[in-house]
């Protein structure tokens, strides 16, 4: 996604925190669940499998931020065609 569409601007600029905070007990217990296994899988692998576990993890993690930028960018833009529609200018 390209940091210099207007609407990342103002995503970016909107969103300043740095973690994700759940409201759910749920939630709560879902990610802590995820630490547990992934310390404990972690556990089973050499030095050089946990670097490549690593790599790959890091560039997943990557890719779902790009996924949630997307998805971010259009519920936006269909917001903003909604207002057009809604005020007539379309």
């Amino acid at each position: 996604m390209d940091i210099k569409s207007m609407i990342m601007q103002m995503y970016y600029g909107l969103q300043e925190q740095t973690e994700v905070k759940w409201n759910s007990e749920e939630g709560i217990k879902i990610l802590d669940e995820v630490v547990k296994k992934d310390k404990e899988f972690i556990k089973t692998l050499t030095p050089e499998q946990v670097k490549m576990y690593n790599e790959t993890k890091s560039a997943l993690d990557d890719l779902n931020a790009e996924e949630s930028d997307r998805y971010f960018a259009e519920g936006f833009r269909c917001g903003i065609i909604m207002g057009m529609d809604i005020f007539g200018d379309r």
